[in-house]
């Protein structure tokens, strides 16, 4: 649309590299910077966009972001981690670092988060086990769908969770895991 080129346009940052559009949602925009950080715009509803909206936002309301905002991925061991790929479902996020560890933030129903819950996380989780408590690292790519995730590790270990609906997940039945 005219107006998100001409928002794309005014924004001239540095060292930039638009997210890919085919994995993002209507409800949400970005860029990844060749220095690691990430920045979001657009629906701010269920932490989708991952940040937190501060005291005074109300919960279950959803506000617009017409600007970009960085997200602020927490350290692992005292250094900032580096992100390199970022894929979005419905109301989640998945952000995968340079040394193999994934964050996700956003709705977690039906498990897609990974978190071992179902609940929403407004900000960037790191994503520890996998479902049998195994460490969950190494990871060199990440694809979200609308409410499941999948995980590619180095050793092609294919990780998968969220809904379960029609055998999406590959685990031979219907079943949600998170």
């Amino acid at each position: 649309s005219s107006v998100l080129s001409r928002l794309l346009g005014d924004l001239q940052f540095e060292n930039k590299e638009m997210v890919n559009i085919r994995e993002l949602r209507d409800q949400i925009l970005g860029y990844r910077y060749s220095n690691g950080n990430v920045c979001t715009w657009g629906i701010d509803e269920e932490g989708r966009l991952g940040y937190s909206r501060g005291e005074g936002s109300e919960k279950g309301v959803e506000e617009e972001r017409y600007y970009p905002k960085i997200v602020r991925i927490p350290y692992i061991n005292n250094k900032r981690p580096i992100i390199t790929k970022v894929s979005c479902g419905s109301s989640h996020t998945l952000a995968l670092t340079n040394e193999g560890k994934v964050f996700g933030w956003g709705l977690g129903q039906k498990g897609c988060l990974g978190l071992g819950n179902n609940t929403m996380a407004p900000t960037p989780c790191l994503l520890e086990k996998t479902a049998d408590f195994a460490p969950f690292r190494d990871i060199k790519e990440i694809a979200c769908g609308a409410s499941h995730c999948l995980a590619l590790s180095q050793a092609d270990i294919l990780y998968s969770w969220g809904c379960g609906l029609a055998g999406r997940l590959g685990h031979g039945n219907e079943e949600h895991y998170n």
